[in-house]
């Protein structure tokens, strides 16, 4: 299998494994709401999710999933007992920019990952 075969492969579980989980989330809608903010929810601590809203969508629920190891993120909509997979987008390039800092972030982004890696030596 090559590295395409590979990374369908994967997705395809991602799906089942969102699929299954907001199957899941529908069946309990009808139970009081506890809400969990972003807990891993799978071994090896590689999928973070995390629920909340999206605004405009009216009194849609939304799970967000994140897959550390393919840096995927999966964003699904729960409304009326159906599901839609409303985006999902590959991280790899996000985490390659070297700063951002919309508001003028003090210290610089680049200089806490530089700290962060001097804390790991």
């Amino acid at each position: 299998m090559g590295k395409q075969g590979a990374l369908y492969l994967a997705l395809g579980l991602l799906l089942g494994v969102s699929v299954s989980l907001a199957a899941w989330l529908v069946s309990e809608i009808q139970r009081p709401t506890h809400f969990a903010l972003g807990q891993t929810a799978m071994g090896e601590g590689v999928m973070t999710m995390a629920t909340g809203q999206i605004s405009g969508r009216g009194n849609a629920d939304a799970l967000y999933m994140y897959d550390q190891k393919l840096q995927k993120l999966a964003v699904i909509l729960v409304n009326n007992n159906n599901l839609e997979v409303v985006a999902i987008r590959d991280m790899t390039w996000d985490w390659k920019i070297p700063s951002y800092s919309a508001g003028k972030q003090i210290p610089d982004p680049r200089e806490m990952k530089k700290a962060a890696k001097d804390l790991g030596n």
